[in-house]
């Protein structure tokens, strides 16, 4: 007899480098988190007291079935019950092995993979827990008053000499493409498969310019170790 959930789990494995729903729906319908674990989505803990009875596996065990890491079945299954909570699909935990809950799902819908891909990436980087922000926050207020009172009663006027106009202007040079990368590093992580000869072509380009800002940043880097 064929098991579902090695069938699954192999074709997670062979396949999860295309990302998007059908991904998700295997990790759904096959694994149960253990209990107390961490939900990487909400970062509270997750409470499954019937999971010694399901004929689940745990994200671990999924994992090394499938040949990939824990983390990354616990991001999509932590993507799929964000979607779940929205309305786009059936919880994780009303799904069994072998149901399928994309009877009338297109991969090749683009709005709908944008849309999983904003959930993936919120599973990735999760919003920081509420008492956190707030004291994050309060800190942030405290530091501007202080500064505003630090300027409120200086009266001396900064000058910069040119040099240090210069290494200031360099400096910020360097800081806002290291956003840009950063920018552009979030937007190639979010896609999940290339499907055309000009996406290929695209992406090669990307590794060439990569390959030339890595080359600049170790002559700049070693520029300064000779000074």
């Amino acid at each position: 007899m064929v098991n579902q959930i090695d069938c699954d789990a192999t074709e997670f494995g062979s396949h999860f480098r295309q990302g998007g729903w059908r991904l998700g729906l295997l990790v759904a319908r096959n694994c149960e988190p253990k209990q107390g674990q961490r939900n990487l989505a909400t970062g509270g803990e997750v409470t499954s007291p019937q999971v010694a009875k399901s004929n689940k596996l745990s994200c671990e065990q999924f994992a090394a079935k499938a040949g990939v890491s824990a983390s990354t079945v616990k991001y999509y299954y932590a993507a799929w019950e964000l979607a779940a909570e929205a309305g786009y699909c059936l919880s994780a935990k009303e799904l069994n092995p072998g149901q399928d809950d994309l009877e009338d799902f297109d991969e090749d819908d683009y709005e709908r993979r944008e849309i999983w891909s904003k959930f993936y990436q919120k599973a990735r980087n999760p919003k920081k827990p509420k008492e956190q922000v707030e004291k994050k926050q309060t800190k942030e207020k405290t530091e501007t008053k202080q500064e505003v009172k630090e300027t409120e009663s200086s009266s001396e006027t900064i000058t910069l000499d040119e040099a240090e106009l210069d290494a200031q202007f360099r400096h910020e040079r360097i800081v806002n493409a290291r956003e840009a990368l950063e920018a552009h590093h979030n937007k190639l992580d979010e896609l999940s498969v290339i499907t055309t000869a000009e996406d290929v072509a695209a992406v090669e380009e990307i590794m060439r310019i990569a390959e030339a800002i890595l080359n600049k940043c170790k002559e700049l880097t070693q520029l300064q170790s000779e000074d």
